[in-house]
């Protein structure tokens, strides 16, 4: 060897020593990850040579001196610059920039085996170079491996969930969304994030079956099960309000993209325990009457209606459903009635027997209808006696059955629609039982005073 390659090995050693760490996943620069604090080549130089001239004993003769150490350094730094580190990592560096890609991974896997093996810099290299020659699942390897030794490797997190999304593995997309998720490295998974489906329902005891009402914010698709198993895109898709019955039900659902992205699990139990709604009140009190009577039905439960029958017989939700006062039958009759709920829960029937005689030929029905027909020819009321002329929705609602200057006669009240609500009129309308004349009535100080109203 002459001196000028003697000294271009001595640079090449020196370059292979100057370590630094870089951990960028796409620039990393032709230097291994650590730094390394050694003698300098220089140092090893000189303590070679002095030990190889005690050895010889030469005190003189420089020249043939310098050939003899030129030789000796020569065969030991060509075992050292092969078997180091050093040497292989930036020797994996120089065929990647080349790339020489084959021969960057041998070079890498080579660095590897050493204990000064950053484990980092070496699997993204590796992953760079395998995802360039189209080896994608060893690339994938490369950076699973790496996250052995930094779990919170953003850019290989990063790198990973992009893979996954793109090739359709959206089972481990979504595992590594859940893994990540909440912690430092949740603003690499964040953009394949999902927000669970909202529910219009807490999980409780209720006394009543439910709607439950789910909504996206993403407005993609929501699947459920009923069931406690965990939904996916075979089961069911939520189209609208879920009824939840009697007993206890586990509700299960996830929001899912149009690419197959899930959300995490929205879970919810519900206990349904139906109780008997409340037995209603009735007026007036079982008896004989010869006035025309309003059996009246009030403490229907809030959610459930009242229903009715003329005959004694059990109501149902088939039967006469209860919603104002209704008019007394003639003759013997017995009016039953319960409140029953939408899932047909019925609270205990109450009776009441009637018997009704009267001798007066017009009803408060057909009083209403004989004010309405007065109402209609003074064209106060449109044709069907539903709204005023100009509109606004009309109702008559019993008052009294009252002797007004000596005529028995129906007393209403007259309310019309006004904005949202009804507003009651300061006058009633009163109709003769005998001969069913019509009567506007006003109330002064409590003395109704009666006007024909024709």
């Amino acid at each position: 060897m002459d001196k000028e390659d003697f000294l271009f090995e001595v640079d090449e050693i020196k370059q292979a020593e100057d370590v630094y760490e870089y951990t960028d996943l796409e620039d990393l620069s032709l230097v291994p990850p650590k730094k390394k604090q050694e003698d300098s080549v220089e140092d090893m130089l000189e303590k070679k040579a002095a030990g190889g001239m005690k050895v010889l004993g030469i005190a003189t003769g420089a020249i043939l001196a310098l050939c003899v150490v030129s030789v000796g350094l020569y065969f030991l730094f060509g075992s050292l610059k092969k078997n180091t580190y050093a040497y292989n990592y930036n020797q994996g560096v120089i065929s990647y920039q080349e790339m020489n890609f084959e021969d960057a991974i041998k070079s890498f896997e080579k660095a590897l085996t050493y204990k000064e093996a950053h484990n980092i810099n070496e699997r993204i290299y590796l992953y760079k170079c395998y995802k360039t020659i189209g080896q994608e699942d060893k690339a994938i390897k490369a950076l699973t491996e790496l996250l052995q030794y930094e779990p919170y490797h953003i850019e290989t997190i990063t790198a990973l969930a992009s893979y996954y999304y793109s090739n359709g593995k959206l089972d481990l997309l979504n595992e590594l969304v859940e893994k990540y998720k909440g912690t430092q490295a949740e603003s690499a998974v964040s953009s394949y994030m999902l927000d669970m489906p909202a529910v219009s329902h807490d999980s409780g005891t209720y006394n009543n079956s439910i709607e439950v009402v789910m909504y996206s914010s993403t407005a993609d698709n929501i699947y459920y099960t009923l069931d406690g198993s965990v939904p996916t895109s075979s089961d069911t898709l939520y189209t609208g309000p879920v009824t939840i019955g009697k007993g206890s039900t586990i509700l299960k659902a996830v929001v899912i993209s149009s690419s197959g992205i899930t959300s995490a699990v929205a879970e919810y139990q519900y206990d349904i325990e139906f109780v008997m709604p409340d037995a209603p009140n009735v007026s007036p009190a079982s008896g004989n009457y010869t006035e025309n009577q309003k059996i009246t039905v009030e403490n229907i439960t809030e959610g459930a209606d009242a229903y009715y029958t003329l005959d004694g017989g059990v109501p149902t939700l088939q039967s006469e459903k209860y919603s104002e006062p209704i008019d007394m039958p003639g003759g013997n009759n017995i009016f039953s009635v319960a409140v029953i709920t939408s899932d047909g829960v019925s609270s205990n029937v109450v009776k009441r027997n009637y018997n009704l005689k009267v001798s007066e030929k017009y009803s408060f029905d057909a009083s209403v209808e004989a004010i309405k027909y007065v109402l209609i020819k003074k064209q106060e009321i449109n044709s069907d006696g539903t709204a005023t002329a100009d509109g606004k929705a009309v109702k008559f609602v019993y008052y009294a059955k009252r002797k007004v200057n000596n005529t028995e006669m129906y007393l209403m009240y007259y309310d019309i629609m006004e904005g949202s609500e009804y507003v009651r009129q300061n006058y009633f309308f009163g109709v003769d039982v005998q001969t069913g004349d019509t009567y506007k009535v006003v109330d002064v100080n409590g003395v109704l005073t009666p006007e024909e109203y024709k």
